[in-house]
């Protein structure tokens, strides 16, 4: 027998269900932990209650509402924006090339991703204070990593629970965590963007690998690490009633072809809100698209209903009909596999298509051909990167402070517009990708950005194609059960 009732004064419990079901809050001391783990199986969770698992998860795409969705998306033209709206994005985006042009970039040989960076561009950011733009909107942030001592990315070498929960909820706003957390950008007290849960994305430079083992399974440390970050944020004294971690995307090698099966069945097991893989780190150009044992890995996640998240290029000289031209191979071949394409599909923006233009119109035609593929879906965001080359890092104000959202919103629009008109909102979601999104922007002024851009200043969208974008589209792809903060 083990007495837990100290475990009280630790406060890990789930927050907003009833107690008396909480793992880590048992209430009679006299009760083994076997006993009280048995007495609330996973299956009986709110919070676990997933559509079962089928050969062909996704049944969205078979609802009435996908099956018209898709005719429009084959016949749909973007809608005309207003003169002004044009002019205005149109002129300043040219301005803002001109003036990437001169931009000096980081060094993108550099291992993971390395740059020329200093350990103060994220915290250069954090100095913005813009207020939040439509703090009641709730947001499901879908792409966002965690790590400590990160061996490339200076800028940001530890970004933890902690780190996350400060971007999200602002210094001042931490819901009684006693923690020194830097601000969100919004700056002490300022309300913070509404979000309301997230999704952890795999990261190889992370480390997060079992010590010991097969080595197949040693990738399940990554969701077991996730699954823990989860399970603390859960108490609520982090950042509220935010849901951190609620979807996991961790790593399997899918050469493995039919024997990948068992390693995904462990991460099922080792954490309850395990949700897919994304391979190599990120790393699109190294992926074996047409091998055939990788087909038949995906094959495996097909059936288990799991998400396969995949980068676009992001090695320079950017290889768009390589990766998505590939990646659009594995849809077509893998119907049932729910696919998400990451970043809007590459390290796009001044540094790829100012160098060569013709690039240009080879994403826009992998982005096209990808869209026709109805089981893929694409995340909106990751350009605030320094590989894509826009003159928004420390090094590249001359003085100013950071760029705020108004700046910042002629820059990616174009870009950002041109993916939401392909898929559809209905098939679009949000991401912040943060921390390595901080090297060019703070969490605040980034959603900000989406913010304005679903605007009248910009798309114009209705208040569903809202809901889709920023938290509808991520909350079903990733099976997330929200309904209790969602009004």
């Amino acid at each position: 027998m083990i007495d837990v009732s100290c475990l009280n004064r630790g406060g890990w419990w789930r927050e907003g269900r009833c107690r008396g079901s909480h793992f880590g809050h048992v209430t009679s001391t006299a009760q083994p932990i076997a006993s009280a783990m048995a007495d609330v199986p996973d299956a009986t969770h709110a919070d676990s209650a997933a559509p079962p698992l089928a050969p062909a998860f996704f049944r969205h795409h078979h609802a009435p509402e996908q099956v018209a969705h898709d005719a429009w998306l084959t016949t749909r033209q973007p809608p005309a924006p207003t003169a002004a709206a044009t002019a205005a994005v149109d002129g300043l985006t040219a301005a803002a090339a001109v003036a990437a042009a001169a931009v000096t970039i980081g060094d993108s040989t550099a291992p993971d991703g390395a740059m020329s960076t200093s350990m103060s561009t994220a915290a250069f950011h954090e100095e913005s204070r813009e207020p939040v733009l439509e703090p009641g909107l709730p947001i499901v942030d879908p792409h966002h990593h965690l790590w400590d001592k990160h061996p490339s990315r200076a800028f940001v070498g530890r970004y933890m629970l902690e780190e996350l929960s400060a971007d999200m909820c602002g210094e001042g706003d931490n819901n009684g965590y006693g923690g020194d957390l830097v601000s969100n950008g919004g700056g002490a007290g300022v309300p913070s963007h509404n979000i309301v849960a997230t999704c952890y994305m795999q990261s190889n430079s992370a480390g997060w690998v079992r010590a010991g083992g097969p080595p197949e399974l040693q990738p399940v440390g990554e969701v077991e690490f996730a699954m823990g970050v989860a399970a603390m944020a859960e108490s609520g004294r982090y950042c509220g009633h935010v849901r951190t971690c609620a979807g996991i995307i961790g790593t399997a090698n899918l050469l493995l072809g039919e024997a990948v099966d068992p390693v995904l069945a462990a991460s099922e097991a080792a954490a309850r809100n395990y949700r897919g893989v994304r391979v190599h780190g990120g790393k699109a150009e190294d992926i074996p698209f047409d091998d055939p044992q990788f087909l038949a890995g995906l094959r495996v996640m097909e059936r288990r209903g799991l998400v396969f998240d995949c980068n676009g290029p992001e090695t320079h000289p950017l290889d768009f009909a390589g990766v998505l031209g590939g990646l659009c191979r594995v849809a077509q071949a893998c119907p049932a596999l729910t696919i998400v394409l990451d970043h809007c599909g590459g390290a796009i923006g001044p540094r790829c298509f100012d160098s060569a233009p013709e690039r240009r119109a080879e994403w826009e035609r992998g982005i096209s051909a990808l869209a026709a593929c109805p089981n893929v879906f694409c995340k909106v965001g990751g350009l605030t990167m320094e590989i894509n080359g826009f003159p928004i890092g420390k090094n590249d104000r001359g003085g100013r402070g950071p760029v705020s959202s108004l700046e910042l919103l002629p820059l990616v629009a174009p870009l950002y517009r041109f993916v939401i008109e392909m898929f559809g909102p209905e098939r679009c979601m949000f991401e912040s990708n943060f921390p390595v999104d901080k090297w060019g922007v703070s969490y605040t002024v980034l959603w900000n950005t989406f913010k304005r851009l679903c605007g009248a200043e910009a798309m114009g969208l209705s208040e569903a194609d809202k809901r889709h974008l920023f938290s509808g589209t991520a909350m079903r792809v990733y099976r997330l059960q929200l309904d209790d903060l969602l009004p």
